[in-house]
C-alpha cells in the first residue's frame, strides 16, 4: 500500500500537518464563503502535494502564506488575495485586536459579533449585558439601583446630564447604566492591553466616548456601531428572537418599549457620527460581517506597517489613531457601494 503523502507547516514552535481546516478559517476571514473555502483549502492541499513530489515535504508558515496568495489570485482574484494577505499580516506581525460593536437592542449586533468573531480567529468575546449581569451579583439595587434595570426602561433621578442628552431625560437612565458599565469594559480593556491578546466586545452600552481612552500600542482598535434603518425590519428582530429562545425573551417586553429602543438607537448613531465611529446599516448580516473585517484588516495591516516603520528608524511605537482618522479608513476602505443582498442570520 503506497504512504500517503503529507505536507508539514514549521513555524517557531515546531511543525504541524497541513490543516484543511485552519486554512478554511483564514479563508473566510478573506470574505470567501466556508464552502468555497473548503474548496479552496483541498485545491491548496493537492497542489501542494502534488508539487512538492517527495514525501512528508515541509514548508515554512511564510511560504504557506505566499503560495495561497498565488492560488487565491488565479482562482478568486486579486482583490480576495488583497484580504487574505490583510489577515497574514495580522498573523505574522501578532498585532492584537480590539474590537467593539455597539448598537441598540434588536440590531443584531451579537450575530454579527459572533460571525466577526469566528472568521478572524478571535476566541475573548463577550457582552456588555454579561458584564451589567456581573456587577449586579455585587451591587444590590439599592446601591447601584441603575444596573438592575434593562437598557431602555432605567428610571431616571438626579443625575447630572451629559452633552446631547440636556434636552431629552429619557436617556438619562441609559447613559448613566453605560456610564457605570463601562467600568467592567474598562477593566477587559485594559487586561487585553496587558496580556497582548484579542477581543470583542459587544453591546448596547457601548455608547462612543464613554469608554475610557487607553494608550494601545501596537494594538489595532476598531469600534462600531450596527443599526437597522427600518422600523418593521428592527420589530421583526424581537419577533424572531422569542421565536428562537423559546420565550425565554418576552417579545412584549421589547416592543412596548420599541420607541425608547429606537431613541437609543438614535443617540448611539449621533455620538458615533460626533466622534468619527465608523456606522454601519446591518439589513443583512453576512454582509456587515465581512465588511466589519475588512475595516479591521485595513486598520491590523496599517498598525503593523507604522510599528515597522518607527522601529526602523529608531522611534517609539506609536498608538493608534482614533476619532476622524478611523472615520476616513473607513470611508477608504469601504466606499460607497450599495450592498449586496445575504439572507439575515
Amino acid at each position: 500500500m503506497p504512504q500517503r503523502r503529507s505536507v508539514f507547516i514549521r513555524n517557531k514552535d515546531g511543525r504541524l500537518p497541513f490543516s484543511k481546516g485552519v486554512m478554511t478559517q483564514a479563508l473566510t476571514a478573506a470574505g470567501i464563503s466556508v464552502e468555497r473555502g473548503h474548496e479552496l483549502a483541498s485545491l491548496i492541499e493537492r497542489r501542494l502535494m502534488t508539487s512538492h513530489g517527495a514525501t512528508n515535504e515541509e514548508l515554512t508558515v511564510t511560504e504557506l502564506y505566499e503560495y495561497t496568495e498565488h492560488v487565491l489570485r488565479e482562482e478568486e482574484g486579486d482583490e480576495t488575495a488583497r484580504r487574505y494577505r490583510r489577515w497574514t499580516i495580522l498573523k505574522r506581525k501578532d498585532v492584537p485586536i480590539i474590537l467593539l460593536i455597539g448598537g441598540t437592542a434588536g440590531s443584531g449586533k451579537s450575530t454579527v459579533a459572533q460571525l466577526v468573531a469566528s472568521r478572524l480567529g478571535i476566541t475573548r468575546v463577550t457582552s456588555t449585558d454579561l458584564i451589567r449581569q456581573t456587577m449586579r451579583a455585587f451591587f444590590s439595587p439599592k446601591l447601584m439601583p441603575v444596573l438592575h434595570h434593562s437598557s431602555f426602561d432605567v428610571p431616571v433621578g438626579g443625575f447630572d446630564l451629559p452633552e446631547g442628552v440636556r434636552d431629552d431625560l429619557g436617556l438619562l437612565g441609559f447613559v448613566e447604566q453605560a456610564r457605570q458599565v463601562c467600568v467592567g469594559a474598562n477593566a477587559i480593556l485594559d487586561r487585553s492591553e496587558r496580556e497582548r491578546t484579542s477581543v470583542l466586545i459587544e453591546g448596547v452600552h457601548l455608547v462612543p466616548g464613554l469608554l475610557e481612552p487607553v494608550d494601545l500600542s501596537r494594538t489595532a482598535v476598531v469600534e462600531v456601531v450596527v443599526h437597522l434603518e427600518s422600523e418593521d425590519v428592527h420589530r421583526s428582530h424581537f419577533t424572531m428572537r422569542g421565536m428562537q429562545t423559546d420565550g425565554s425573551r418576552p417579545v412584549d417586553h421589547y416592543l412596548a418599549s420599541f420607541d425608547r429602543i429606537r431613541q437609543i438607537q438614535h443617540y448611539l448613531i449621533e455620538q458615533a457620527d460626533r466622534r468619527g465611529v465608523l456606522v454601519l446599516e446591518n439589513t443583512f448580516a453576512d454582509e456587515t460581517a465581512k465588511r466589519i473585517i475588512d475595516f479591521t484588516l485595513e486598520v491590523v495591516e496599517r498598525v503593523a506597517t507604522d510599528r515597522d516603520r518607527n522601529a526602523s528608524n529608531g522611534g517609539p511605537v506609536g498608538t493608534l489613531p482614533l476619532g476622524l482618522d478611523m472615520a476616513q479608513d473607513a470611508a477608504n476602505v469601504l466606499g460607497n457601494e450599495p450592498l449586496a443582498e445575504f439572507d439575515a442570520h
